[in-house]
């Protein structure tokens, strides 16, 4: 996959004749490369929603969008999600998330939400970091991301 992307990259800049460096500084890679290849993705229209329940727990789900160009149908799809508090530290350790599998259909173009996920610790939540881990199309096939190709957005919890 990093073969891939590499190759993608190059190819693209040779196509628009900009330096190596000019690149690394100006584009971010991951977000273009992302946007091309048309990821199921959080983004600005993306919406989070969370309900307080009792015991300090707090559940919470979000929208993904099956981008218009994807041209196929999302079947499943997996989020992960760890939280800071309110000085951005994060609550439940370094290396600490949770993470749950949906099965909902997505055509292309369209958005849905996943399931609801309990979380602990309700009343030190400020900010809750979610990313798509993993994905599976209709058809079979799987979208996983590395650890350091997970692109988190985020919520400020209220």
């Amino acid at each position: 996959m990093l073969k891939r992307k590499l190759a993608f990259v190059l190819a693209l800049m040779l196509l628009l004749m900009i330096p190596l460096s000019q690149c690394q500084a100006s584009i971010p890679l991951k977000k273009f490369y992302r946007v091309l290849n048309q990821d199921l993705q959080l983004n600005e229209d993306s919406k989070g929603q969370w309900q307080k329940l009792s015991g300090d727990k707090m559940k919470v789900r979000f929208s993904v969008q099956n981008p218009p160009k994807s041209e196929k149908t999302v079947q499943a799809f997996e989020l992960i999600v760890y939280a800071t508090d309110i000085w951005g530290d994060r609550i439940w350790g370094d290396y600490t998330v949770y993470d749950w599998t949906t099965k909902r259909k997505i055509a292309p173009g369209k958005y849905g939400y996943s399931d609801y996920v309990t979380l602990p610790d309700y009343s030190d939540v400020d900010t809750l970091h979610v990313a798509v881990q993993k994905y599976l199309y209709a058809d079979g096939e799987v979208v996983e991301f590395d650890e350091e190709e997970l692109e988190y957005w985020t919520w400020t919890v209220e």
